[in-house]
């Protein structure tokens, strides 16, 4: 099932997870085009990419809030999902920063997740990943 994304909250917190060590790679700008897509099924235009991620880095903190609303809107499975892709930018670039996996963690806090629940979820990704 596909996310509905009217206001672009599904990819500022995307984008959020270019910016835990302050260099957006291509490679993850790529992995968010990617990720949202499968989740919404609309491919993010380059200038709405280009303005949300110049806002994220005017204000680091803005996704925050959305992560909130989003956790309130979405069940359970929509929040693994978004978690998941947000996983999938982090890795983009072969490999998760201790500042990506306390951004996950307060991506998967918002979305109302426990720790327990976010950890299993990261260990079971981070095995896809090494498989």
């Amino acid at each position: 099932m596909l996310l509905r994304d009217d206001d672009g909250e599904v990819l500022r917190v995307l984008l959020a997870m270019t910016r835990a060590d302050d260099d957006v790679d291509p490679d993850e700008l790529e992995s968010v085009r990617t990720a949202y897509k499968r989740l919404t099924g609309a491919v993010p235009v380059p200038a709405h990419v280009e303005r949300e991620t110049a806002a994220l880095r005017a204000d680091e903190g803005a996704w925050l809030p959305i992560a909130h609303a989003l956790g309130e809107r979405f069940g359970d499975d929509d929040k693994a999902r978004l978690l998941t892709a947000a996983f999938e930018v982090a890795v983009a670039d072969g490999f998760v920063l201790d500042e990506e996996d306390k951004l996950l963690a307060t991506l998967a806090a918002a979305l109302g997740l426990n720790e327990a629940s976010y950890r299993k979820t990261i260990e079971k990704l981070v095995a896809s990943v090494q498989g």
